[in-house]
Formats: C-alpha cells, structure tokens, sequence
C-alpha cells in the first residue's frame, strides 16, 4: 500500500504517498513501517479529533515533507496550529520555520491575540486608544 488516507473532522479524505511520509517523517515512519500501530495495516490516520487539524493545516504540513518549506500567509491562526501539529508529529524543523513566521507576524496590536492562542483564551482586541495609551507609558 503506496498512499495513506488522512481522516479529517470536515471535508473529503486527503490521500497522499506513504513513501514520502516515511521517508521525511520519524513519526510517520513509527507509524506506518510497522505492525504495531492500526494505521500500518489499515492506511488510514484518523485525525478527526485532533482541534488543530483541518485541510489547510495538513496541507501545509504535507508541503513541508515534500519540499521543506512552509508559509503561514500571514495568518497567525495557521502558524499557531501548524506549529502545534508540528510539535506533536516530532517535526522539529517545522517547528522553527512556524516559530519564524510567528516572530514575524507578532506586533503591539495582535500581542494579546497571540497570547490568547497560546492559553486557548478568547481575546477580543483593545480599543485603539487603549493600545496607544499602554505604548505611551512604556
């Protein structure tokens, strides 16, 4: 079996090529080159449960092992999750290319936004005048 089934909680299955996950993922490979997992005889990983997980994130995971290379298109809810993902799946490099674009993306008006993310808190973004005061007295 040459292409494994990713499950997700919305959309149609995503497949892809088994060879490539193994070969660029120490997860994966534990995963999916043995028979001490479901996933290695059935060829399917179910991430219907995991929060972070949806088309867009594991399509960006997915580009990673294919070329090394992740954008976040400037959005900071998918490099928040992609990192987290990462982090989980032991996919150390992307970890330091999300963690990149988060340095990037992280400013003075989106700091307790990022903060929130991080807590798994409901922010809501400050009155201008606020934000501006508290950068006032610094």
């Amino acid at each position: 079996m040459s292409q494994v089934t990713f499950r997700l909680s919305e959309g149609p299955p995503v497949y892809f090529d088994k060879r490539i996950l193994v070969a660029r993922s120490e997860y994966f490979r534990e995963m999916l080159a043995g028979d001490a997992w479901k996933e290695a005889k059935s060829g399917e990983v179910d991430l219907s449960k995991n929060p972070h997980m949806n088309h867009r994130n594991l399509q960006a995971i997915l580009q990673f092992l294919c070329d090394g290379t992740f954008s976040s298109d400037a959005d900071t809810a998918k490099a928040l999750a992609v990192r987290c993902i990462a982090d989980e799946y032991r996919l150390t490099q992307l970890v330091v290319q999300a963690e990149k674009h988060l340095e990037r993306l992280l400013s003075w008006d989106n700091a307790l936004e990022f903060l929130g993310h991080v807590q798994g808190w409901t922010v809501h973004p400050l009155p201008a005048t606020s934000v501006g005061a508290s950068r006032n007295k610094s």
